[in-house]
């Protein structure tokens, strides 16, 4: 895949629209792992070199849930740049701006447009560049103002990190090297289990935990308690319920009267209906899922196995990490915060690749051309 470079273009003094991924994890307001926003420096340093007006762009949070407690201000505090909430403002400001200074915009997902694509508010957002240059991979299979409606305003190229990742990634998808396993926890289980099936053909093996792990439980009449599980993703699941590929836990360790415990599969059952979580894979399930990463010659890991932050039920995601380290010979693709986070510690091989990306690099490897990429291509 050939993208049009952030090194093509004249960017001299130019009015830049950075689209970056700032979504990440914030505590007392202050930034806990800003990973996605180390791997963005490059392009940052890059056009200030240049002289270029920066104004980043990013959302924070879920849509649903969005409120002004997901505002960028601490990511502003970490730049060291102002966070500009009005556009007309931002108009007034950019024009004053020395060129090498860099703005941050307020949160785009505060806006009901940017998630609905809406030109009215890309038009609102192109008013304030002369050019558009897309650095966030993790959000580029998504068609939001900020990714798809903007490139029909702008003219579009690809940020360092965008560059690198695709590059990466193409190489192994090119690679197709089986067994392929996919190990898939964490959230945003309906996206995932949709990608999964696009998958379906290229992977030999699923390895399924968190939310779909629990949605699958549900339809076999598992008992899961309080677990979270995905009711939109039933009706699929039951389609596929008989797909030998799907490698379940056959023990799992949950929570009850705030005390860890391992329980079989079968077992669950003993439990009260509501009075317990499950929040990791067992012992058994940790040997059964090794075995497949032991014998993998590629790799695709996105999501936890388990509550990573809890200690008593981290076991899961760092023996599994620990695994996949140890796999030398094989292709190894990771992504996702805290994916990242539980393998930052082992010693990887040349041949992992870690995404900042988790849904886009699921997408990217079905090998369809994602909506923040197809406007970026060549001709």
């Amino acid at each position: 895949m050939h993208l049009r470079s952030i090194t093509e273009v004249d960017l001299f003094e130019k009015r830049v629209l950075l689209r970056v991924d700032f979504n990440v994890p914030i505590r007392h307001g202050q930034v806990v792992d800003d990973l996605r926003i180390k791997a963005v420096l490059p392009t940052i340093q890059y056009l200030k070199k240049r002289r270029a007006k920066i104004i980043l762009i990013s959302h924070l949070g879920d849509p649903k849930r969005t409120n002004h407690k997901n505002t960028l201000k601490p990511i502003a505090k970490c730049l060291e740049c102002p966070l500009v909430s009005d556009y007309q403002k931002a108009l007034q400001i950019i024009a004053q701006m020395k060129p090498g200074k860099m703005i941050l915009l307020e949160n785009l997902r505060f806006h009901p447009g940017e998630k609905k694509n809406d030109p009215v508010f890309a038009r609102q957002l192109a008013r304030l560049a002369d050019v558009y240059i897309n650095d966030a991979f993790s959000v580029s299979h998504r068609e939001h103002a900020s990714v798809s409606a903007i490139t029909k305003l702008l003219p579009g190229y690809a940020g360092l990190r965008l560059l690198d990742e695709v590059k990466s990634l193409s190489r192994v998808l090119a690679a197709n090297q089986h067994p392929l396993v996919i190990m898939i926890g964490g959230l945003k289980a309906e996206t995932k289990f949709k990608i999964i099936q696009l998958l379906q053909r290229r992977a030999d093996w699923f390895l399924l935990s968190s939310i779909i792990r629990n949605t699958f439980f549900k339809v076999l009449g598992y008992p899961i308690g309080q677990s979270d599980y995905e009711p939109n993703i039933i009706p699929l699941v039951k389609k596929n319920l008989t797909l030998r590929k799907f490698i379940l836990p056959v023990d799992v360790k949950i929570k009850t009267d705030n005390k860890a415990k391992v329980v079989e599969i079968g077992d669950l059952s003993q439990w009260k209906k509501k009075n317990f979580e499950i929040l990791d894979i067992g012992p058994k399930t940790i040997n059964l899922f090794a075995d497949y990463l032991k014998s993998a010659k590629m790799i695709v890991w996105n999501g936890p196995v388990g509550q990573f932050n809890d200690p008593r039920f981290a076991l899961g995601t760092n023996a599994l990490a620990k695994t996949i380290a140890q796999n030398h010979r094989a292709w190894v693709v990771i992504g996702g915060g805290s994916t990242i986070r539980a393998i930052k510690k082992h010693r990887l091989s040349k041949k992992v690749l870690i995404s900042t990306g988790g849904g886009a690099m699921l997408d990217f490897l079905t090998g369809r051309i994602l909506p923040g990429l197809r406007p970026l291509l060549k001709h």
